[in-house]
C-alpha cells in the first residue's frame, strides 16, 4: 500500500501528550502522529521513508506545502504489531 499524499491545507492539526507534547492531525476519520518533517528539496526522501513505513504494514500520510513535507504515521499503527524499525534507525524520529 503507497502512502497517502495530501495538501496540509486538508488536514486538521492538533497537540496530545505522549510522554510530552506531540503533534498530530486528522484526515478522513483517522488520526496520525507526525513523525518527520522534510525541507522542500528532499521529497524523495520523505517517500522513501513514507513507502519503506507502508511495506512494513503501517498506515501512512504524506502533507504536501510549499515549504516543504511532512510524514505522518497512524496513531492506530503504534498499537498494532507492525514493524516498526524504520523509526528506530535514526531516520524517522520515534514518538
Amino acid at each position: 500500500m503507497l502512502p497517502i499524499v495530501i495538501p496540509e491545507e486538508l488536514v486538521s492539526s492538533f497537540k496530545y501528550w505522549q510522554e510530552g507534547i506531540k503533534v498530530g492531525m486528522a484526515y478522513q476519520n483517522e488520526l496520525y502522529a507526525q513523525l518527520k518533517i522534510y525541507g522542500p528539496d528532499k521529497r524523495l526522501d520523505a517517500y522513501e521513508y513514507g513507502y519503506q513505513l507502508s511495506e512494513a504494514g503501517n498506515q501512512v500520510c504524506i502533507t504536501v506545502t510549499t515549504s516543504g513535507y511532512t510524514l505522518w504515521k497512524s496513531l492506530r499503527s503504534f498499537s498494532s504489531k507492525t514493524n516498526d524499525r524504520y523509526l528506530t534507525k535514526g531516520n524517522i524520529l520515534p514518538l
